[in-house]
């Protein structure tokens, strides 16, 4: 039992950690265009592979896609913006998500709509 209560003690969440976590979490600045090129780019692989998987008939592909996806990060920021009471963040965090999801499925339409070609 000890061991465990000192696990609990040497990982507290003090308010010096407060920067760093939202350094992880939110990217504004300058540090915002990286991120949202990246994340738009790993979104679409992620749908492509995604598609592939689907269209296959293979699960492991379709889980390899949500590994590359990169919702997590915005999704857990929506969060941490709402404990802390930033509304600000938390809208914009839960708009990327939204577009993201949006961006995911009309990438699916496309690749839906077009004719089948007879082989």
């Amino acid at each position: 039992m000890n061991m465990l209560s000192s696990i609990f003690r040497d990982n507290r969440f003090r308010p010096e950690d407060v920067p760093k976590f939202e350094g992880k979490l939110f990217y504004e600045g300058d540090r915002r265009r990286p991120y949202l090129e990246r994340f738009f780019v790993l979104l679409i692989l992620a749908t492509i592979i995604a598609t592939a998987g689907i269209i296959g008939d293979s699960t492991a592909t379709v889980i390899g896609a949500m590994i590359v996806a990169p919702l997590m990060t915005p999704i857990m920021a929506t969060a941490a913006a709402l404990i802390m009471g930033n509304m600000s963040r938390a809208v914009n965090r839960l708009s990327l998500v939204l577009i993201g999801v949006l961006t995911v499925v009309f990438l699916s339409l496309i690749h839906i709509s077009e004719p089948t070609r007879p082989y």
